[in-house]
């Protein structure tokens, strides 16, 4: 089960969602040629591995990437090997996922187009994950800025030590904005107020397993910190 659960995020996650969508040419051009067969030798590989799991279909795509014999089979394939790797490079490619992952949610939240380019702005000098800048502009839809400097409404979020802001000037609706901020503030006040009775009941607090009540605080203190995000949030539209 570890095993089939692990190919699968390599193939969902990894593969399908990420590889492919980055080296995936713009509309109406075509792909390099290194690319292209660099993917099907990865493609290859992934196959070799799924096999096991799904020993005729994998054998089957096998023979599909490439022209060979009849005895030429992923039955007995040599099993792919661990080569060395440069874990800067994935350590920056995973900040740089990171950053687009922040920026669609951002936009599926605010009801943004995914088609809309939008500007992204980074406060201080360019981080060592810019060297995926050309991905991160290609899957998050934006250009970049690194001067920090955003006037007017913006949404930020922070990767690592990193800020970055978008800003909504122009892009959304301000007014109808902060309405539904508010709406969730009023929300995530009442939900602070409802656990903090609770933990103020000495019987409670007594009475119930420590772990409820570790898992109560813990409730407080994400609804505190929703209700600080929400607070900065409308403070900046």
């Amino acid at each position: 089960n570890d095993a089939a659960l692990t190919m699968y995020k390599l193939i969902w996650d990894g593969f399908c969602s990420w590889y492919l969508e980055a080296i995936k040419p713009n509309y109406g051009d075509v792909i390099d040629q290194k690319t292209y067969q660099d993917t099907l030798e990865i493609f290859g590989k992934i196959m070799t591995l799924l096999h096991p799991m799904m020993p005729f279909i994998t054998e089957e795509v096998w023979h599909a990437i490439s022209d060979r014999s009849d005895m030429d089979c992923a039955i007995v394939s040599q099993w792919p090997e661990t080569k060395e790797f440069d874990a800067k490079k994935i350590e920056c490619f995973e900040t740089a996922k990171s950053i687009v992952s922040e920026v669609r949610s951002m936009r599926a939240s605010k009801g943004l187009s995914p088609k809309e380019s939008l500007v992204l702005v980074q406060k201080g000098p360019r981080g060592e994950y810019a060297i995926y800048e050309a991905i991160i502009k290609k899957l998050a839809n934006v250009s970049m800025r690194y001067d920090g400097m955003v006037e007017g409404p913006s949404a930020s979020f922070i990767i690592g030590v990193q800020e970055f802001s978008v800003p909504l000037d122009g892009v959304v609706d301000t007014a109808q904005e902060k309405a539904k901020l508010e709406e969730e503030l009023k929300y995530q006040e009442g939900f602070w107020n409802s656990v903090s009775k609770k933990l103020s009941n000495e019987r409670f607090v007594s009475n119930a397993p420590p772990a409820v009540v570790e898992s109560e605080r813990k409730k407080m203190s994400d609804a505190e910190s929703r209700i600080a995000s929400i607070k900065e949030s409308i403070a900046k539209l």
